[in-house]
């Protein structure tokens, strides 16, 4: 408590301190605008800008975007289970810039891995299925013979 009024008195001692200082406005007059100086050197000229030429489909050295853009992806299946699959992929771009060449002046779009949750069977596995039926109806057929 005591540090407390110390320092309430230390910053009232200094905002008094502070005002006596100040102007209040009707202090003295302000003098007169001294003479203006000479006209200081003119700077070096500076260097020519470069003009952009016309870009593909855009004006003033901008290229517009490209509206098409061919992508093409290699998937490589690293696991293949009943719920589950894994594929490695790469993603290509093959005409990813302008004045570029189709198939050698693209570059990789993305890659990595891609994990697919199966929800339901696969054409694949239903038609199995239906095999599988077919073959023990027909096993059954067989035996009852003999």
């Amino acid at each position: 408590m005591k540090t407390m009024k110390t320092l309430i008195i230390l910053l009232a001692l200094g905002m008094l301190v502070g005002s006596a200082y100040a102007d209040d406005g009707d202090g003295g007059v302000t003098g007169p605008q001294g003479p203006a100086g000479p006209q200081g050197p003119a700077g070096t000229n500076g260097k020519n800008g470069t003009n952009g030429i016309n870009g593909t489909n855009g004006t003033n050295g901008t290229n517009a975007d490209v509206s098409s853009t061919l992508l093409g992806e290699l998937d490589v299946r690293l696991l293949d289970g009943k719920h589950i699959a894994l594929y490695a992929f790469d993603a290509y771009h093959f005409n990813d810039g302008t004045n570029k060449d189709v198939v050698l002046d693209g570059r990789n779009a993305m890659y990595g891995a891609r994990l697919v949750v199966k929800l339901g069977k696969s054409y694949e596995e239903r038609k199995l299925d239906e095999q599988q039926k077919e073959i023990d109806s027909l096993k059954a057929l067989l035996f009852k013979r003999k």
